[in-house]
């Protein structure tokens, strides 16, 4: 009898101690990379003069005040770090990106000679928001 209470005690505090693993893990996030590359992404607001908050609305798609016309400009960030993109009016621009190693920022280079070091503000499956300090440019995209 004390060798079947001894046995059954210490089964229940063995199985009592040990945790049930989850059968339902949780999902991961998808990386800023795969979030980025490999989309068609499209403007629907670009701003100058923007300080980081506030700017000159130039450009929203669908504006009938728009003092500039990107409904053509749209761009892919492809993972080998290069780029295809084409400007306003619709010419082909080439390109190369370089993600910096927290994914917050990105240097960009294209053959027109821009050169731009821009930080992601915001960035899900259909949005991306950029911000460039040095041209004081942001920029409002949406997946094509």
């Amino acid at each position: 009898m004390i060798k079947k209470f001894f046995f059954i005690s210490f089964s229940l505090l063995f199985l009592g101690a040990c945790k049930k693993s989850s059968s339902n893990p949780q999902p991961q996030s998808p990386s800023t990379m795969s979030l980025l590359t490999g989309k068609e992404w499209i403007y629907t607001e670009v701003y100058h003069d923007f300080d980081g908050t506030n700017g000159t609305l130039i450009y929203k798609r669908g504006g009938s005040s728009n003092t500039e016309n990107w409904d053509n400009a749209r761009v892919v960030y492809w993972s080998d770090g290069f780029t295809d993109e084409w400007g306003p009016s619709g010419n082909y621009i080439q390109g190369s990106w370089q993600m910096n190693n927290d994914s917050t920022q990105m240097h960009y280079i294209n053959s027109l000679g821009i050169n731009s070091y821009t930080r992601i503000m915001s960035l899900d499956q259909s949005n991306f928001v950029w911000y460039d300090s040095i041209a004081h440019v942001e920029g409002k995209m949406i997946l094509k």
